[in-house]
């Protein structure tokens, strides 16, 4: 391979001029191409920050579509050293009487005293039952003391009835057994075969004849007169005396009935229907600098004059004002408290809102979850348009997305065109540099020959 320097003949920078002129060749088309990338980056990044508002205004939506989320209640309790009380949308508003009658009890059985925990009793197989179910534990010749039963009893993989503890008194140490579940029908029986016999002391199956263990707290199911009808339950924790309610029953008082009021939970409602205003405002606080327009620096938003964006405003503004169909009392925000600005936000006046949820409290609820028509239903589906699979905002980001590969594309072509034209010019100014260096020796040539010739006159 030959080696070769241009512009050697000539002494022309051939190097440099041809740097210069490819320079001014790209630059224009290397420009345009950044500027118009900057303008789709720009753009897609604005698309971006579009979703995101969006995802969080139908995040704040989530709680609002359905009538239940405004249909709270509170529910109190006069005398709350008797029960404690939750409510569910579902409690018809009003009070109660109930008198707690009983307590529900765990059913505890203990063995006979031995002598130490040590003290070795028996080996065999024990049967626990409870509420229909039983297991069976396995005592080992190898472990036979009261310790080891406990231990093996507790331990046992399907062991869900009962726990197992070791009680030391001034006449020895008793085995005692606890149901894990409280209510009559949880009583526990405790059966014993096989082995050497020794563990006949811990059975227990009145029904069968055998007590070796004794009843420290029979099995009792709870017992309430709610409005002075007498319900019993096999636990402290009572659902379905009352449509809606949960009692927690802890101490009984019988003779001393209290009372249970349930009323609207309205500052519940209230706070979310704030919590829409401010999602809605959060929304459009983020989407006006994509779409506006700076007098001050004579800037536009990266989404300014943008139809996605436009379409989802006038559509967001005309859904906010628009009346409900089928919600009751209340059919428009403005009748709640809830009033437009001139920038477009919305304001909350709390009074209204108050004197609204105590004159409809379920109507305040249909104002936004009526199915179909409720307005956060409608704005739920308004920006499932946009946001969802195949939605606008998505249609809208594939396009600037192609759109930035063909950038990428034309670069390639920009570069494959620069090489044509480099080597057109390194050719070019290679002829033009071997062409000087002919005339430089030629006339060389010549001054050597007229010098020969004045020399020779």
């Amino acid at each position: 391979m030959s080696i070769t320097a241009s512009g050697i003949g000539s002494g022309i920078d051939i190097d440099g001029l041809v740097r210069q002129l490819l320079a001014a060749e790209a630059q224009p088309a290397q420009l345009r191409i950044s500027q118009r990338e900057a303008r789709l980056q720009s753009r897609l990044s604005a698309f971006g920050q579009f979703k995101s508002a969006l995802d969080q205004l139908r995040s704040a939506l989530a709680g609002l579509t359905s009538t239940a989320t405004f249909n709270g209640r509170t529910a109190q309790v006069a005398d709350e050293t008797l029960l404690t009380v939750q409510a569910d949308s579902s409690a018809a508003t009003g009070s109660y009487g109930v008198e707690v009658l009983r307590l529900a009890a765990a059913h505890k059985l203990a063995s006979a005293p031995v002598a130490a925990a040590t003290t070795a009793v028996g080996y065999g197989t024990l049967t626990i039952a409870a509420g229909g179910t039983s297991f069976d534990v396995e005592i080992t010749s190898g472990a036979p003391s009261l310790a080891d039963i406990r231990n093996t009893i507790n331990s046992a993989p399907d062991n869900t009835l009962v726990t197992a503890t070791l009680v030391t008194a001034n006449d020895g140490v008793r085995l005692v057994l606890t149901a894990r579940s409280t209510g009559v029908a949880n009583e526990l029986t405790v059966t014993t075969t096989g082995g050497d016999g020794g563990l006949g002391v811990l059975s227990y199956d009145p029904g069968g004849g055998a007590t070796s263990l004794s009843e420290l707290q029979a099995a009792t199911d709870a017992q309430i007169r709610i409005d002075g009808f007498t319900l019993d339950a096999p636990g402290n924790v009572i659902t379905g005396a009352a449509t809606g309610l949960t009692l927690t029953l802890t101490a009984a008082a019988p003779g001393s009935p209290t009372t249970v009021t349930v009323d609207n939970d309205r500052s519940a409602s209230a706070e979310r229907v704030r919590d829409f205003v401010q999602a809605y405002n959060s929304a459009l606080q983020a989407l006006r600098p994509l779409a506006g327009f700076d007098a001050a620096s004579r800037t536009g938003g990266p989404l300014l004059g943008d139809a996605t964006l436009r379409g989802f405003l006038s559509a967001l503004r005309t859904e906010v004002v628009s009346a409900v169909a089928g919600a009751g009392s209340w059919t428009a925000l403005y009748e709640i408290g809830v009033t437009t600005s001139v920038d477009g936000s919305l304001n909350v006046d709390d009074a209204r809102l108050d004197a609204a949820l105590a004159a409809g409290f379920d109507d305040v609820g249909r104002l936004f979850g009526t199915e179909t028509t409720g307005l956060a239903v409608r704005l739920d589906g308004l920006i499932g348009s946009y946001l969802d699979t195949g939605g606008l905002i998505a249609a809208r980001t594939d396009g600037l997305q192609a759109g930035i590969r063909d950038l990428a594309t034309a670069r390639e072509a920009l570069d494959r065109r620069l090489e044509q034209v480099e080597r057109r010019l390194r050719s070019q100014f290679s002829a033009l540099d071997a062409l000087v260096a002919q005339f430089q020796a030629t006339g060389d040539f010549l001054s050597q020959q007229l010098a020969s010739l004045n020399s020779s006159s």
